[in-house]
């Protein structure tokens, strides 16, 4: 017998006994299949790894999730925080636990670095705050306040300051507006941090914005005055103005820019720029802004050489043109209409207030940090361009209050020479600046908006409100 003919005999009888037993073998072959199919089941894949902050975010506190186990990341007794992630690399991810020391300018808090906040409590003097010139009720009054930088005895700047406010309400519209001003002056020595030849600029001053805000929030603060001691020309205007002592005609001068939102008359630049602003002040070759008003010009050159201006002369184009054009005037008299002629009353006491510190940096802002102080804040009227926004709110959610947030961007400067007045701005692309707002103790949470209303930060701060 061939080996061909042997199996196919084996192959017979098989398929023999299978036919005669199948009955009998029936529900073990059933049985087997089942399990061969749990066993597939078994072996499909885990459910996948997830993060809810997307991975090593340790700016969001996160909760990981995979087959095995859901964590959450906390923060370590001493300081440091535990990071939980997906594995990475690894055929069946699972969450892995990372220690992580949280960067400078932050701390550890609700399972995420934030930034850091500290708390620091400033009692005022009774006498630091002196009036100058008193009209009424601060909340419904422009509150101007006056600090000094390196001086070294108070009858002298005490002396300067009443020169310089002079000169202010020396000039319309404000000589015909004191009713609705409050004029305030520090009465304190100190060092504010100012400095001349700012970004390389000789005539430039710029001072160190969180001391100017600590000392002017000694008074009822609107608008904020520095006088440098210090002969030499210079100045500058931004968030507040900044003049040297011997020049009140600078001082009125920032002020334009600081609180009238005024452009430079004169030919910073010997070039064009871009579209000419519709602006208080300068405009393009159609001077429309101003076309309604009488004894106005057109005249070209406005900063640029392609913006005009609406006088040949003014305080704007040249300190020896003492007076604001028509144009200038409307401006500032539409911005000073936002607070009351009446209203008289006594001296606000100061309350509790927070000092916030932002970054701006190219564009985009921080909060670096929010300490608490005895003082005033501002309740500036006017209207604000509101680039961004902050919001404070309470433990149950609530709004406590919504202010816009406007960086100091455009620092203007200003300088004579041979009778002619030059200068121009700058654009800061990375500085630090400082608001003073109304404390709030049951305050819990601080939220930071860009111009598109998304939230850019959020920051817990009831650990100092309480």
């Amino acid at each position: 017998m061939t080996l061909q003919k042997s199996l196919l005999m084996i192959l017979f009888f098989l398929l023999l006994a299978a036919l005669i037993f199948e009955p009998y073998l029936r529900p073990y072959i059933e049985d087997t299949g089942r399990f061969i199919l749990a066993m597939v089941a078994l072996k499909k894949p885990a459910a996948a790894c997830s993060d809810s902050d997307n991975g090593d975010n340790i700016y969001v506190q996160g909760t990981c999730s995979s087959s095995k186990i859901s964590v959450t990341d906390f923060c370590n007794a001493d300081g440091t925080l535990t990071e939980y992630s997906c594995s990475k690399g690894q055929k069946n991810s699972q969450c892995t636990a990372s220690t992580v020391t949280c960067p400078s300018g932050y701390s550890c808090s609700n399972g995420a670095c934030l930034v850091s906040t500290t708390t620091t409590t400033t009692i005022i003097p009774s006498t630091a705050c002196n009036s100058i010139k008193f009209s009424g009720d601060s909340s419904k009054k422009l509150d101007i306040v006056f600090v000094g930088d390196k001086y070294q005895d108070l009858g002298t700047f005490d002396n300067d300051t009443e020169i310089h406010a002079n000169t202010l309400f020396s000039i319309e519209p404000f000589a015909s507006n004191t009713s609705r001003i409050n004029v305030w002056r520090v009465d304190s020595l100190s060092d504010l941090g100012c400095y001349y030849n700012c970004a390389g600029i000789d005539r430039l001053i710029c001072c160190d914005s969180s001391k100017v805000a600590y000392a002017a929030s000694q008074c009822p603060n609107d608008e904020i005055i520095v006088l440098v001691n210090n002969g030499t020309y210079g100045g500058s205007g931004g968030s507040f103005a900044v003049a040297s002592r011997l020049y009140p005609a600078v001082t009125v001068h920032e002020f334009g820019h600081s609180f009238g939102g005024l452009y430079d008359e004169y030919l910073a630049y010997s070039s064009p720029s871009g579209t000419p602003p519709n602006g208080p002040n300068c405009g393009d070759s159609n001077c429309g802004s101003w076309s309604d008003l009488f004894n106005t010009s057109c005249v070209q050159g406005c900063t640029y050489t392609n913006w005009y201006r609406p006088s040949t002369c003014s305080l704007m184009y040249s300190l020896s043109c003492f007076y604001f054009n028509p144009p200038s005037i409307r401006q500032i008299s539409n911005l000073l209409g936002y607070y009351s002629p009446f209203t008289p009353a006594p001296m606000p006491p100061p309350n509790e207030v927070d000092v916030l510190t932002f970054n701006y940096n190219y564009g985009t802002i921080s909060l670096k940090n929010i300490s608490v102080k005895t003082g005033f804040s501002s309740d500036k009227k006017t209207p604000a361009a509101g680039l961004f926004k902050l919001n404070t709110l309470s433990k149950s959610k609530n709004v406590l209050q919504s202010i816009p947030v406007d960086p100091p961007v455009d620092l203007f400067y200003d300088y004579v020479e041979e009778g002619q007045m030059h200068g121009g701005k700058i654009k800061q692309k990375n500085f630090d600046f400082n608001l003073v707002i109304p404390h709030f103790r049951d305050a819990a949470l601080v939220q930071l908006f860009n111009s598109q209303n998304i939230m850019i930060q959020s920051q817990n701060i009831s650990d100092y409100t309480q």
